[in-house]
């Protein structure tokens, strides 16, 4: 497809040259929020692992500490990166 994300095998794949990639990023975050901060849902919803999920996540310093935040208002736990 030619749109800023797809998933292929199980991946969530970015096009990080795509003007949309910030809408996709918005609305995966839109989805940590509404699920409680609980990554195995939001993988779940849509059709991804959690680790990779957690990749997806590090792509952006930014976007890591509002992960981070999300999980702290739902009193859960801080991500530990993978290298």
């Amino acid at each position: 497809r030619d749109g800023a994300a797809q998933i292929r095998d199980g991946r969530l794949e970015l096009r990080r040259k795509d003007e949309r990639t910030l809408l996709v990023i918005n609305e995966v975050l839109s989805l940590l929020h509404s699920h409680g901060g609980r990554l195995r849902d939001v993988a779940g919803a849509i059709g991804i692992s959690t680790a990779n999920l957690v990749k997806f996540f590090s792509i952006d310093p930014q976007v890591w500490r509002k992960v981070s935040h999300i999980r702290k208002e739902n009193n859960l736990s801080d991500l530990k990166k993978t290298s």
